[in-house]
């Protein structure tokens, strides 16, 4: 993903009057408009219906955030580096651009959604180039901590090793740098680009809570994932892993630190929003994982904190 592709992801999350303004612009076409009629506003405003006025006013907020800049006798046009993104094309990415405001729309509807009284907007856009985006973004916050996590593994007889919603992959990849005869299967709902040209991962498309594959593994690595789940599904998702693990082999599982504490702004606000979002999933406190951990009978248990953002489990069949 292009650095202004992701720039302009990164505007349209980032939930603030910017980025309903941009949403606007995109709703009302205001960018392919301003192409197609050479930036005359006057022009625009009555092919848009729109008081030009209006987009007087809209338009400064766009020339300030860099998506437009002006020319000479009052005419305006797109920054070519994003106009091949929020214009008509095979690079548009308007529709993806318009899937975060459905996420704000329903913040601002949390009684309602509760209620069972306000109907999520359908996910129109492909929603591929937005988990590319959401990829680079878990990237990003993960390295630091990735080398880390992948170091509490005893590195011995591991010749298969299942990485469960690995997305990046970058978990599967510190693993490979630490035991050069280790192949990894990683299995999600989507490839990430960052997976190719890596030989030693094979990519499985599947869902964590029901996929089958005919082998068991020395090593099964469980990362920021169990947040997408309802408790139910976390169990399922653990039980379908255990099948999976062969005796004595290890589960990694990796969660952000959340107890019934709820002194992490993060984890509480988190936990929520996915609940509100992701179909009654929830970032669940450590004692719940515990909980859960403690109905596979694991021969070994050790839990590690990284910093105050992670909780590691490290089980043994």
């Amino acid at each position: 993903m292009l650095n202004k592709e992701y720039d302009l992801y990164l505007l349209a999350k980032s939930k603030g009057f910017e980025a309903y303004v941009f949403f606007a612009a995109i709703e009302l076409d205001f960018f392919e408009n301003l192409k197609k009629y050479s930036g005359n506003l006057s022009l625009i405003a009555e092919r848009l219906n729109c008081e030009e006025q209006f987009l007087r006013l809209l338009l400064d907020v766009l020339l300030r955030l860099g998506l437009v800049r002006s020319e000479k006798n009052n005419k305006f046009k797109n920054n070519l580096e994003y106009e091949s993104y929020l214009t008509d094309g095979d690079l548009s990415i308007k529709n993806e651009l318009l899937y975060f405001k459905r996420e704000s729309e329903a913040l601002y509807n949390l009684a309602n959604l509760a209620k069972g009284n306000y109907q999520l907007s359908s996910r129109a856009a492909d929603m591929s180039k937005v988990y590319d985006f959401y990829i680079k973004g878990v990237l990003e916050s993960n390295q630091i901590i990735v080398d880390e996590t992948i170091n509490l593994i005893s590195f011995d007889l591991i010749d298969a090793a299942l990485d469960i919603g690995g997305g990046h992959g970058e978990y599967s990849k510190a693993l490979l740098k630490k035991n050069k005869k280790t192949k990894v299967s990683l299995l999600d709902i989507n490839k990430a680009k960052s997976l190719e040209g890596e030989p030693r991962i094979d990519f499985i498309q599947g869902n964590a809570e029901n996929f089958f594959i005919d082998k068991q593994f020395d090593l099964i690595m469980i990362n920021d994932l169990l947040h997408y789940f309802s408790l139910k599904g976390k169990k399922q998702v653990l039980e379908n892993a255990c099948k999976h693990l062969k005796k004595n082999g290890q589960l990694l599982v990796s969660k952000f630190t959340h107890d019934n504490r709820c002194e992490n702004q993060f984890s509480t606000n988190f936990s929520l929003y996915k609940y509100l979002l992701n179909d009654k999933a929830y970032l669940a406190y450590d004692e719940e994982i515990e909980l859960l951990i403690d109905q596979f009978n694991f021969s070994s248990v050790e839990k590690t904190y990284l910093g105050d953002e992670k909780t590691i489990y490290l089980l043994v069949k």
